[in-house]
């Protein structure tokens, strides 16, 4: 299973009527990653009530030195009846530069294996009987499994927003402009039933968006949904090794 999102070549931050233009590659402003584990319950809820399951999702985020820089590790794994999928993002802690994406999507029947070096990508895709590589020239991207991780990076508060180019590598490769915001507060009940205040982002525009909840303290992210025809599609966390409330 492989989120079809990314994030960002140039984007026009905006806070309080300021605007400022950060380039990828470049030393950004960010908070800093705590190393950490979550777990996620995915589902859908049908228009006829019903409830449909997913996949669980088991994230772990972590950080090695490697050639000299921080490197952040972003590993998520999705398990359902079909068996379990793995991604992997390896990229720059201080410029968010993507280095290596890695997955291994069992349900499906093939694995990638993604390099980058600048706005070059070299693309692996391995099945049981054939191997398929490719070179791209793209812009300079981040890696799509990513977005609700980036986002949580980010200095969110009420009226903040971003506007971003989106790149999704690999086997499903496609570009995208998009946008988010932060339209206000909610107050979510925990699995544990504790309070916790939580920043509303919306996330791209009409048919396309998402609203997703970040906790006000130390901006983890706690929920993701989105609505079609087929229902609404919810993503909720079940724990974090981070204390939150």
């Amino acid at each position: 299973m492989k989120y079809l999102l990314f994030f960002l070549l140039t984007p026009l931050f905006s806070i309080a009527g300021k605007t400022d233009t950060l380039h990828l590659g470049q030393t950004l402003p960010l908070r800093n990653i705590q190393p950490q584990q979550s777990q996620y319950l995915l589902y859908w809820e049908m228009p006829d009530g019903k409830t449909k399951f997913v996949a669980l999702e088991t994230r772990t985020v972590s950080t090695i030195t490697l050639a000299g820089k921080a490197v952040y590790i972003f590993i998520q794994q999705y398990s359902n009846e079909k068996g379990t999928d793995y991604d992997t993002s390896f990229f720059d802690a201080k410029t968010l530069m993507p280095l290596q994406y890695r997955s291994d999507i069992a349900s499906a029947g093939y694995k990638e294996s993604i390099d980058f070096n600048g706005t070059s990508v070299r693309t692996t895709i391995r099945y049981a009987d054939s191997v398929i590589r490719q070179d791209k020239e793209v812009p300079l991207s981040l890696l799509a499994p990513m977005e609700d991780l980036i986002f949580s990076l980010l200095p969110l508060k009420e009226g903040y927003q971003a506007t971003y180019r989106s790149l999704n590598p690999g086997k499903n490769h496609f570009e995208f402009f998009t946008s988010l915001q932060v339209t206000g507060s909610d107050t979510l009940v925990l699995p544990d039933h504790t309070l916790l205040p939580c920043w509303k982002v919306t996330s791209g525009k009409g048919p396309s968006m998402s609203v997703i909840w970040y906790s006000k303290k130390d901006q983890q992210f706690i929920r993701r949904e989105f609505r079609n025809a087929k229902g609404v599609f919810k993503k909720v966390m079940l724990f974090n090794t981070i204390q939150l409330p």
